[in-house]
């Protein structure tokens, strides 16, 4: 690694530090409905949506253990209210993120207290609604959606419906056979329903709320997907690829372009944006870093977002000067196999910090603190020697993997990861295999 140098009598290190967003208290509610206890209002693709939103939800920053996902059976209509209360409204303070997403169906049903000026309430449909007495049982009502959100103590909450109320009949067209509109008709259904579910925000409230369609249009879903998500997806992966912001404004444009590009003229559906003006302008998307930043270090920010479950690292001081002296510490909390490693931003390999030539060995039982340097797991010094930013990397696998051991440099102190060692841990993520996983970034002023 060229940015730090190691040595062991006045050594090494680096790395303004902030803590990984795998620590923070950010929260995802992602919901969908394709199969439903009436099996003739059951919709396509809806199992996609929730993957191509899993994705979305990644890319605004949301680490595997802040998503929980509902689908099908699990999302009724007290399971969708309890995993609001359960995961947002008790889960995300003030300064936390936010996101609420379900694809479904959309209808109407007649007014009951009278707020509505069209005399009907728009809902969402879960998967244990029902047709009685010409009406929908077990529905989502907007008023009751909404008062839900208006708990949520976020002041950075995005919500995104991908839902419709009222349509006809449409045959296949166009890029994506099978489209059927997400409304659902039943006999009694008030008469001039609105073609969109468009949750109603406040402009100063607490969130801001994307939709999949305008009034009086119809959201369409595909056996590839929803259009509207398929279109936010499309929307993420371009601003990401071409190394560029995204906020709730341009994802409404570039969302347009693809529904427009993706159905017939008389199927175009526009997203309705609604709530915090604020909040619209704010880029959703995370690690929008510079082109300097190296591939590697992007790997090892999946890696991080990706793990079982979070391992606090820190480091004592997390701007410094060089020749400042650096000590980081590492929280176990599950026993396992613990590597740090620390790579640059232009680095293509990392360097393994621990374990090391004087500590080899990296068990770790559970509860154990490990600082380095210290007595105990190495006598020696960590210095800043140069400037610039490092990401300082902690994964702890149950599988026994020992980076140091394995890595190349045959007798240096600091050896640098294999590949094959960095896959070894990118295959426990992908098969869920308990590993953990935290991170820190540092920084060295003249």
């Amino acid at each position: 690694m060229k940015q730090i140098l190691y040595t062991l009598i006045g050594t090494l290190l680096i790395l303004p530090v902030w803590f990984s967003p795998a620590l923070a208290e950010n929260r995802a509610l992602l919901i969908g409905v394709g199969q439903y206890a009436v099996s003739d209002a059951n919709l396509p693709g809806i199992e996609k949506d929730l993957k191509n939103m899993y994705e979305v939800a990644q890319a605004m920053g949301f680490s595997k253990n802040q998503i929980r996902i509902l689908a099908d059976e699990d999302a009724t209509l007290q399971g969708i209210k309890g995993a609001i209360e359960d995961w947002l409204i008790k889960g995300l303070k003030s300064n936390d993120k936010g996101l609420f997403y379900m694809s479904s169906h959309g209808s109407s049903i007649k007014d009951e207290n009278g707020d509505e000026k069209d005399n009907q309430d728009e809902v969402l449909l879960p998967h244990d609604t029902q047709v009685q007495n010409n009406t929908l049982v077990n529905t989502l009502v907007d008023d009751q959606l909404g008062r839900l959100l208006d708990k949520i103590q976020s002041n950075n909450l995005y919500v995104m419906i991908d839902a419709c109320h009222s349509g006809t009949a449409t045959k296949a067209i166009s890029l994506f056979n099978g489209q059927k509109e997400k409304f659902f008709y039943y006999p009694g259904m008030p008469v001039h329903s609105k073609g969109s579910y468009s949750i109603e925000a406040a402009d100063q409230g607490n969130y801001a709320a994307l939709n999949a369609a305008q009034d009086n249009e119809s959201a369409l879903a595909t056996s590839k997907g929803s259009l509207f998500t398929l279109g936010v997806l499309s929307a993420v992966n371009s601003a990401r690829n071409n190394n560029r912001s995204l906020n709730l404004r341009q994802l409404k444009e570039d969302v347009s372009e693809f529904i427009q590009n993706n159905t017939s003229p008389d199927k175009v559906h526009q997203p309705n944006l609604v709530g915090n003006e604020s909040l619209m302008g704010k880029n959703i998307l995370v690690n929008h870093e510079s082109q300097r930043v190296s591939s590697l270090w992007r790997k090892l920010e999946y890696l991080i977002n990706n793990a079982d479950y979070p391992v606090q690292l820190s480091v004592n001081s997390t701007q410094n000067k060089i020749g400042d002296c650096l000590v980081f510490k590492c929280d176990v909390k599950h026993g396992g196999y613990l590597n740090i490693i620390e790579v640059g931003e232009k680095d293509t390999q990392p360097t393994v910090l621990f374990p090391n030539k004087y500590h080899p060995d990296n068990k770790i039982f559970s509860d154990t603190t490990v600082t380095i340097p210290s007595r105990e797991f190495g006598g020696f010094k960590l210095t800043a020697q140069q400037t610039g930013k490092s990401l300082l990397v902690a994964i702890l696998t149950e599988e026994e993997i020992n980076a140091h051991k394995e890595g190349d440099g045959g007798k240096e102190f600091f050896k640098k990861m294999s590949k094959r060692t960095l896959e070894k841990a990118s295959y426990a993520v992908e098969k869920s295999s308990g590993l953990g996983a935290g991170s820190v970034v540092t920084q060295v002023f003249n």
